[in-house]
């Protein structure tokens, strides 16, 4: 066999193995993407639901929003509709996650379903929620998240 074949053959199965070597590390790379998508949606749950236990303030405010008929002072309303900025920005994080292939859809429904058992649980905060929404909806399309909330808060 000439030399000439044999760098020819060399050369093809160096080609193979660099594309598997590459097929290999973004295999790795959407893992680590995924994994971060998870640990980042886990992460802001984590941090709400940290604030709400050891804030008593926090605490006494959804007490009170379990009560749809609660009269909040300002300050009470301020700090729900960011209750209700925060948890919008969690379901939609995990919603372009979702869009994006980083989660899989039983941890997108789990963002579906808290947004039904928090307006179910805490009748008082549906108008924040919904006010947060039409605030940020200018002339832009809802996304399905945005569009839930509505729903779930009329």
């Amino acid at each position: 066999m000439k030399l000439s074949t044999w760098a020819e053959v060399v050369g093809v199965i160096a080609v193979v193995i660099s594309l598997a070597l590459l097929t290999w590390e973004l295999n790795q790379a959407n893992n680590l993407a995924r994994f971060s998508a998870y640990s980042d949606i886990n992460h802001l749950y984590s941090e709400m639901n940290q604030e709400m236990a050891s804030s008593t303030q926090f605490a006494e405010l959804w007490a009170r929003l379990k009560d749809e008929n609660t009269d909040l002072s300002e300050v009470d309303v301020q700090r729900a509709m960011g209750l209700a900025y925060w948890h919008r920005n969690i379901w939609i994080n995990t919603e372009r996650a979702f869009l994006e292939g980083w989660i899989d859809h039983d941890k997108y429904q789990m963002s579906l379903n808290d947004i039904e058992s928090v307006a179910q649980t805490w009748p008082g905060f549906k108008p924040y929620m919904r006010k947060v929404v039409e605030l940020l909806q200018g002339d832009r399309e809802l996304t399905q998240i945005e569009q839930l909330i509505l729903e779930k808060t009329s």
